[in-house]
């Protein structure tokens, strides 16, 4: 039996998981977005209160969340656009390599009390995530048969949503009584 990509040297398990919207060529890149979303979402759940209790008052968490969320709005409206232009992949690693320097910008402002920095490190680090998350769906959009984009779709958001919603949050409070926030943040 082949798969509905067309291969027809995948049987097995291949054939099943084609069938039901992950093709091969796809099959780690929702492992990595998975990945990618718990990386993005951990903070999510604990990072207000820990800047309060670090001396920031509400009406900065708020700027420092809603500077976050202007930047995430523009991204996710241009990683469409870019990943056409120039690839997923490109705009995936991109999006990637932007996460990582401005996580670590981020978490270097947090250590030393700088909200500036932290303002404009946590900022830019808003356009990481849809560069990849979108980056990555746009792939998927473009490498799956039209027969099981319905499925593959579904698949993309379940494990976008098993990252930040579900193992980020699980994750963070396994970790914080045992590392701390602020190594949580790191980890």
């Amino acid at each position: 039996m082949t798969s509905s990509s067309g291969d027809s040297s995948t049987t097995g398990t291949t054939g099943f998981w084609a069938r039901q919207g992950i093709v091969p060529n796809l099959r780690w890149g929702f492992v990595a977005l998975t990945l990618f979303m718990i990386g993005d979402g951990i903070e999510a759940g604990f990072l207000s209160p820990y800047l309060d209790e670090h001396g920031f008052g509400p009406g900065q968490s708020s700027l420092l969340w809603g500077v976050y969320g202007f930047v995430v709005a523009i991204a996710a409206w241009l990683s469409g656009a870019l990943a056409e232009a120039f690839g997923p992949r490109r705009v995936m690693l991109t999006g990637f390599a932007i996460w990582v320097a401005f996580e670590l910008a981020f978490l270097v402002a947090l250590a030393q009390s700088d909200f500036t920095f932290m303002l404009i490190s946590f900022g830019l680090r808003g356009l990481g995530y849809p560069l990849f998350s979108y980056g990555f769906l746009v792939w998927v959009a473009t490498d799956t048969p039209e027969s099981v984009m319905g499925k593959a779709v579904g698949w993309y958001w379940f494990f976008f949503m098993l990252g930040l919603g579900v193992i980020g949050s699980y994750y963070a409070g396994a970790a914080i009584p045992l590392i701390g926030e602020f190594a949580t943040l790191a980890s």
